[in-house]
């Protein structure tokens, strides 16, 4: 497909060439000089490239960061979902990626209150709102406020015009990533396209804050049956899509350890307790914080956790919680031989991947831990082997799977932080047993069979569908040609450049023959058709030599 046949606008263009000098600049020009992207690039950099490019010192992993941080918001967060697909990019890369942030400098009050004024929201309910905000991100600011009736709260209002650049971005992001795919083999595991599509769906979501509003009934409903996890109360009619209202909860941030330890409750025994929750939910009912890193968890001084920040949910299917359980089972059972099989019936597998050398690795990795007791098992440190398995063979591992996996190790780190011998494993072991997780397995495969039994009654109609379309010569086989475009593109091209030559050789010669036979209106003496001949096939040969050497193939 050609560049040109993308439907993109002025303000589009203008943007896609600013995000390829960006990246130009960064070092990252082998991935545009050998495309069709190239020309988006200025003459002067392309051909000074050595001077324009810009090589910072600790390697490519870090030019990468620094092109994200200048492109702006959209990038810093595609970014920021990158560092958690640790099976997909390298350790090293996502190290780095996870440095970066969304602070940014807050905008005058007066600009971002304009977007309250003119929103659906019950405004006259509000007396005031504090002038400073108390956080502030790439989509929006918050503020403390005060109602009418005494209440404080929390209000989370969009910044002005943040939209459309964004969707801009989304747009042309997903080009790029299409295009990076059907060009570089190299990368075509990471599968770009559905990757930047998730990443745009979650994002879009963000930017519509009735979809938070929905995300804090849903976990606040969640854990409505524990009394020392706070999900703050959403306000209805202080929400709609550009501003977010919810009470306010003053908490001491999950991180500052010492304060913490210092309140007269029994700290270490809260956050247990608080993770033995989460996972048990999660597994349970499939619902999830899908950024629960210690920047959205506080404590109160009366001993209660409070959870932030709801823009980003996770949600574990009826068939992923079963898949998370079979891999509890596998290291209870040391079943990995079933695991491997599930993700290839799943399609995470590549038909073209060995499962002997999926399962040998998984042995291997199982194998080592299975010399000391279950409860000892370093889960979070298995997790980690999982996913560099998933890596090394291309498995692409769904995000809400990776997602959990993350929440998991997030919950190590943070529990680490207060308990010295805190362990996963242990969150997990009490949970099964606990639980009468047999009668779970059972009813899960019980909803399997059932699945089973009616593709099995479905089959007749649909094999007698398929013979019915054979006998009436109805039955066509589509063949699809993939990545045949730039081979495609390169033919045209070429037949463009050896037309245009035929061209100018019988434009010479013409004007030649007209010369020697003197005929016709004369200019300065000369005849005027063969001048005529001679200046357009000069052109044209200026114009063949300029776009081969644009092309990078003299």
């Amino acid at each position: 497909m050609k560049i040109y046949s993308v439907y993109l606008t002025y303000k589009n263009i203008k943007r896609l060439r600013e995000i390829l000098a960006v990246f130009f600049k960064y070092g990252f020009s082998n991935l545009i000089e050998n495309t069709e992207l190239k020309r988006f690039i200025p003459f002067y950099q392309r051909y000074f490239r050595k001077k324009t490019e810009r090589f910072i010192e600790g390697g490519t992993e870090l030019q990468f960061r620094k092109a994200l941080e200048e492109l702006g918001p959209t990038f810093i967060k595609f970014g920021q979902m990158l560092s958690r697909r640790r099976d997909l990019i390298s350790e090293s890369l996502a190290a780095e990626l996870s440095r970066l942030e969304d602070n940014v400098t807050p905008i005058p009050y007066e600009q971002i209150i304009g977007v309250f004024k003119n929103s659906r929201i019950k405004k006259d309910t509000v007396k005031q709102i504090e002038k400073t905000p108390i956080a502030s991100a790439s989509i929006a600011q918050v503020y403390k406020a005060k109602l009418k009736d005494g209440k404080d709260i929390v209000i989370k209002i969009k910044r002005p015009n943040v939209e459309e650049p964004i969707k801009n971005d989304l747009k042309l992001l997903s080009f790029l990533g299409s295009f990076l795919d059907r060009h570089f083999d190299e990368i075509r595991y990471i599968n770009l396209p559905e990757l930047i599509e998730e990443f745009s769906r979650i994002l879009l979501k963000e930017l519509d804050f009735r979809n938070e509003y929905a995300n804090m009934v849903k976990v606040k409903k969640t854990f409505s049956d524990i009394d020392f996890i706070i999900i703050p109360e959403p306000i209805f009619y202080m929400s709609d899509q550009d501003v977010l209202g919810m009470e306010l909860v003053e908490s001491i941030k999950i991180t500052e350890k010492d304060r913490i330890l210092s309140l007269p409750f029994d700290a270490k025994k809260l956050v247990l307790d608080t993770f033995k929750i989460f996972v048990k939910k999660v597994l349970e009912t499939g619902v999830y914080h899908g950024d629960l890193h210690p920047g959205n968890m506080g404590i109160t001084v009366d001993g209660k956790v409070v959870l932030y920040d709801f823009g980003n949910i996770g949600f574990l299917s009826t068939r992923m919680r079963l898949i998370i359980k079979k891999l509890f089972n596998a290291i209870i059972q040391k079943d990995y031989e079933n695991f491997a099989k599930e993700l290839l019936e799943l399609g995470l597998i590549k038909e073209n991947v060995d499962l002997y050398l999926v399962e040998r690795d998984l042995i291997d990795a199982f194998e080592k831990r299975f010399d000391i007791s279950l409860n000892m098992i370093d889960l979070s440190n298995l997790i980690k082997d999982i996913i560099d398995i998933s890596r090394k063979y291309s498995i692409f591992l769904p995000s809400e799977l990776v997602g959990f996996f993350r929440t998991l190790i997030l919950i190590e780190s943070v529990g680490k932080e207060y308990i010295e011998d805190f362990s996963l494993n242990n969150l997990i072991y009490d949970f099964f047993k606990e639980a009468d997780w047999m009668k779970e397995f059972l009813d899960d495969y019980l909803r399997e069979a059932k699945q089973i039994k009616d593709m099995v009654t479905a089959l007749p109609y649909r094999v007698d569908k398929i013979l019915k379309k054979m006998v009436n010569d109805t039955f066509t086989v589509d063949f699809v040609h993939k990545n045949l475009e730039p081979l495609i593109d390169e033919t045209k091209k070429s037949s463009t450049r050896i037309s245009l030559s035929l061209i100018i050789s019988a434009l010479i010669v013409g004007s030649s023959i007209v010369f020697f036979s003197d005929k016709g209106p004369h200019i300065f003496g000369y005849p005027l058709l063969g001048v005529l001949g001679f200046i357009s096939s000069m052109l044209l040969g200026i114009y063949l030599i300029i776009s081969i050497v644009r092309s990078g193939r003299v």
